[in-house]
């Protein structure tokens, strides 16, 4: 059978052949139950509710397996509710800035990426549906413990979705805001800092002009 029950089957005859009543018994039955539900929700904070409608400030450490690490910052703003998400990024590692930038254009079925030193080296692609939810892998997420980070807890949620490796850590008290975010897939990680967090359900529409580079970019074969 199982353990915890048989024990707390054997407690509970064992107080009734000392004489202890039904009524009192159950009482403190219910008393040992709520400690173990504190207990288990001390050990497993609730899981972080982070809005796919916001502007962040971050900085990048990258990595391509087979190549060297990539420091970097950037923004990163995702209209959730406009089906549009762009991500630019400068690593700052020689003498011209490597620039990182993606166009999430769900509305218009395209994907417009720039990673190169020249700017003016863009591609899109063709994608269907909504724009998928950044924050999505939370729902089959684990709690992963806490970590301390530049003096001070987050609590650590891990998740694996489409071969990816995702780690988020939050503040214990700010549970709506990401302060770091791990991808690892098999050829490449990221670690993203975030310096700047705001929830925007009306960011500037400007941000997702298509740039000009991008208005007659080579299209890529679709990835969905």
């Amino acid at each position: 059978g199982n353990l915890v029950t048989d024990k707390a089957s054997g407690y509970w005859a064992r107080q009734a052949a000392a004489g202890v009543s039904h009524s009192h018994a159950e009482m403190l039955k219910a008393v040992a139950l709520a400690v173990l539900v504190a207990v288990a929700c001390a050990q497993n904070p609730p899981k972080p509710h982070i809005s796919d409608n916001f502007e962040a400030r971050v900085t990048i450490h990258a990595r391509q397996h087979g190549g060297g690490d990539q420091y970097g910052d950037g923004f990163w703003v995702v209209w959730s509710a406009k089906n549009k998400a762009v991500e630019n990024y400068r690593f700052h590692d020689g003498p011209v800035p490597l620039q990182a930038y993606a166009l999430q254009r769900y509305d218009l079925g395209e994907v417009y990426e720039i990673n190169s030193r020249d700017p003016r080296e863009c591609h899109k692609r063709t994608v269907t549906g909504s724009l998928p939810s950044v924050w999505g892998f939370l729902s089959n997420s684990t709690f992963g413990g806490t970590q301390d980070y530049k003096g001070f807890q987050v609590d650590v949620w891990e998740a694996n979705t489409a071969g990816v490796s995702v780690r988020l850590g939050v503040r214990h008290d700010e549970t709506w805001r990401p302060v770091l975010l791990e991808r690892r897939s098999s050829g490449y990680e990221s670690f993203l800092e975030f310096g700047v967090f705001n929830n925007n359900t009306s960011p500037d529409p400007n941000q997702f002009n298509i740039p000009p580079p991008c208005q007659n970019a080579t299209k890529a074969a679709p990835l969905f």
